[in-house]
């Protein structure tokens, strides 16, 4: 019998679990150095997944140093001493398993703090685990010491348990997250899109005066107040993701039916289309595309990808791209500077931009215009 199971339908990953699971269980004691852990199969077999899962979780554990795997002897774990750690990191998340940019940054950020003999923990946050007082953040730092923590997104509640106790913490926040918290003692990286106003500007050289913003959830009012402010006539598109498919189907899915009915109602195409997300930007295009539209002809679009990770379409597509691997190496040099030097506080936020590209998905009817708008704190133009 393993000493704990996994949640099928839980945001983290079954990769995680399943490592997090045996990792505690060492940590308490039910297996100690020199233990022989279950077998891929016997752990697959009693937690009902793949083989494949299990190896991966298993491969994780041997980077951290926490087991070594070797022919005829199986999956050993090791003394305390031989990982060797220069500090433990805990990484709070609020988006799940399923999302490509979080997966892709935390794990090059993991990465590398491995390859520095730094211990990184990534606990996942929902809004009933922080109602209940985060007792899955508070059962890590019971464990053991932790020398720094990482809040990606909300740090409702989370950062008060870890100023509780005394874990200083990087504050992570996006462009449409609250503002960095007060205990946020050490720095604040802060990943913003000050890309917004070049797509405002791209939009004016490319002629467009009526601009509609297909969004999951219309949440972010920037880009729609920086177009209103630059002139351009702006609606918005709901495109909520379809529940009866899993992430990420069920965003492609939402933007593919929510595109299909706003055709099937006749409305006159707007000059340009703006993809908040880049799964969503796969359904609405193959919707636009089953409707007959020609793009960039009669419609022109704009969307958010991720760096080699892009909504696929046959012509260069016209985007605001990020980059979760360099997020995750930026990320990861913070947390070693911070460590190298505790008593460190940033006077202001680092800022990761994300980059506007432009495609072939739009057309550009006058010479870009000289870079005039800038981003306010408040978000928008001045």
């Amino acid at each position: 019998m393993l000493p704990f199971t996994v949640e099928r339908h839980s945001p983290t990953s079954l990769t995680e679990q399943i490592a997090g699971g045996f990792r505690r269980a060492i940590e308490v004691g039910h297996y100690r150095a020199g233990d022989v852990l279950p077998t891929l199969k016997e752990t697959a077999t009693a937690l009902e997944v793949s083989i494949d899962v299990v190896r991966t979780a298993i491969g994780r554990l041997v980077r951290e140093g926490v087991v070594t795997a070797r022919p005829r002897r199986g999956i050993e774990v090791c003394p305390r001493e031989h990982g060797g750690w220069q500090a433990h990191v805990l990484y709070l998340s609020w988006s799940s398993a399923t999302s490509y940019y979080d997966a892709v940054s935390s794990e090059a950020m993991m990465r590398e703090l491995l390859a520095r003999r730094i211990l990184a923990t990534a606990v996942h946050l929902d809004y009933e685990d922080v109602e209940q007082g985060c007792p899955r953040v508070a059962s890590v730092l019971r464990a053991g010491p932790v020398a720094l923590g990482v809040i990606a997104g909300s740090a409702r509640r989370s950062d008060a348990l870890l100023a509780q106790h005394g874990v200083p913490f990087i504050h992570v926040t996006g462009p449409e997250a609250e503002p960095a918290s007060a205990l946020a003692r050490q720095a604040v990286l802060q990943i913003r899109s000050a890309a917004q106003a070049e797509v405002v500007r791209h939009c004016l050289a490319c002629g467009v005066r009526e601009l509609t913003i297909v969004s999951p959830t219309i949440a972010d009012e920037r880009l729609p107040a920086l177009a209103r402010q630059a002139g351009l006539t702006v609606r918005t598109l709901a495109a909520p993701p379809d529940r009866a498919y899993g992430q990420p189907e069920a965003v492609e899915r939402g933007g593919l039916r929510a595109m299909a009915r706003w055709l099937a109602g006749g409305r006159r195409l707007p000059d340009a289309f703006y993809f908040t997300d880049d799964y969503l930007a796969q359904g609405a295009l193959t919707a636009l595309l089953d409707h007959g539209v020609r793009i960039p002809a009669q419609v022109q679009v704009i969307t958010h990808a991720n760096r080699n990770l892009g909504p696929v379409f046959p012509r260069p597509l016209t985007r605001v791209e990020l980059d979760p691997v360099g997020d995750g190496h930026l990320l990861a040099k913070l947390v070693v500077d911070l460590l190298a030097h505790p008593g460190h506080r940033a006077r202001r936020p680092i800022i990761s931009d994300h980059r506007f590209i432009r495609g072939e998905t739009t057309r550009l009817l006058v010479p870009p215009a000289p870079p005039l708008m800038h981003l306010h704190p408040a978000g928008v133009l001045p």
